[in-house]
């Protein structure tokens, strides 16, 4: 009858702790992967605007700023003399 458990002798439990530590393993990898995808840079939707010229002019249109202040802040951009639209 010893003939039966020669393989397992005194290391079998082992076995069950080391397939358990592979199973916390792929848990954690895979929350990591999920929680490092979701800190991900936002993504522009369409129609946001990106460039600071095209924000300069949502905040002029707004009344953010005096036409003085559009103007000068729109050659500071553009780089070159603007004189408005």
């Amino acid at each position: 009858m010893m003939a039966m458990y020669q393989g397992f002798g005194y290391g079998f439990p082992l076995f069950g702790i080391a397939w358990m530590l592979v199973a916390v393993g792929v848990g954690v990898l895979i929350y990591g992967l999920v929680a490092r995808a979701g800190r991900g840079e936002p993504r522009s939707t369409p129609g946001q605007p990106d460039d600071p010229l095209t924000l300069l002019k949502a905040r002029y249109a707004r009344g953010e700023t005096t036409r003085e202040e559009f103007l000068q802040l729109q050659r500071d951009i553009t780089g070159k003399g603007g004189s408005g639209q």
